[in-house]
C-alpha cells in the first residue's frame, strides 16, 4: 500500500473523529489506588468462595490490607504455632522463626517487608493454600484463582504492578514448592 492509498484507508476510519486528551494520572493517584483495593477484594471473594477462608492462610490478609507489614505476624506465629524468632544479624532487619529444629518461616522488615515460607509444612500455616511441599501445579492453580499472573519478575506472580498489590515468589524444585514469599508490590521492592 502506498502513502495515498494508506491516507484515504486511515481517514475512512478516523471520519472525522479528533484526538481526546487523556489525563495523566500517577500510581500514587487516589483514584487509581482505589481501582486496586477494589480489584484486591474481587480477588479475595473469587479466592474463598473456590477454596474457604481458612484462618492460617496468611496470604488472604494481603488481599484485605492496602499494605501488609509482615511484623504483625510475629506474634500470632510465635503463639499461635509456638514458633521462635531469634535476629538473623545485629540490625533486626530479619528474623527466622524456628520450630522443632527446622527454619520454616523468615520475617524480612527491609523495604516492603516480606515472609517467607519455606522447608517444612507448620500446622494449617499456608499462603493462598501453598506449603512447602505442594506441587508447582497446584500453587499456580491457586494463585491464579487468587488473581496473580506472572509478572516478569524470575518465579514472580503480581495481582497487579502499583502499590498496594500483592507480589508472591516461588521457589520450585523438580515440580514441588521449596518456598513461598511474599509481600505487598511496589516497584521498589517488588
Amino acid at each position: 500500500m502506498d502513502n495515498a492509498e494508506f491516507e484515504a484507508w486511515r481517514t475512512g476510519i478516523e471520519q472525522g473523529a479528533a484526538p481526546i486528551n487523556v489525563t495523566y494520572r500517577t500510581d500514587n493517584d487516589d483514584t487509581l489506588k482505589s481501582y486496586t483495593d477494589a480489584y484486591k477484594k474481587l480477588c479475595y471473594q473469587k479466592y474463598t468462595q473456590v477454596y474457604g477462608d481458612a484462618v492460617g492462610d496468611l496470604g488472604l490478609r494481603f488481599l484485605q490490607a492496602d499494605a501488609v507489614d509482615v511484623q504483625d505476624f510475629k506474634e500470632e506465629l510465635e503463639n499461635r504455632y509456638g514458633l521462635s524468632f531469634t535476629a538473623e544479624d545485629e540490625y533486626g532487619d530479619r528474623e527466622v522463626g524456628s520450630l522443632d529444629g527446622q527454619s520454616p518461616i523468615i520475617l524480612d522488615y527491609m523495604n516492603a517487608t516480606s515472609l517467607t515460607y519455606q522447608e517444612t509444612p507448620v500446622e494449617d500455616i499456608t499462603i493462598f493454600g501453598i506449603y512447602p511441599g505442594v506441587s508447582e501445579e497446584t500453587a499456580l492453580e491457586r494463585l491464579q484463582t487468587a488473581g496473580f499472573y506472572a509478572s516478569g519478575l524470575e518465579d514472580g506472580y503480581i495481582t497487579g504492578d502499583m502499590w498496594g498489590h500483592v507480589c508472591v515468589w516461588l521457589d520450585v524444585e523438580d515440580g514441588i514448592v521449596k518456598a513461598i514469599s511474599i509481600r505487598t508490590y511496589c516497584s521498589y521492592a517488588g
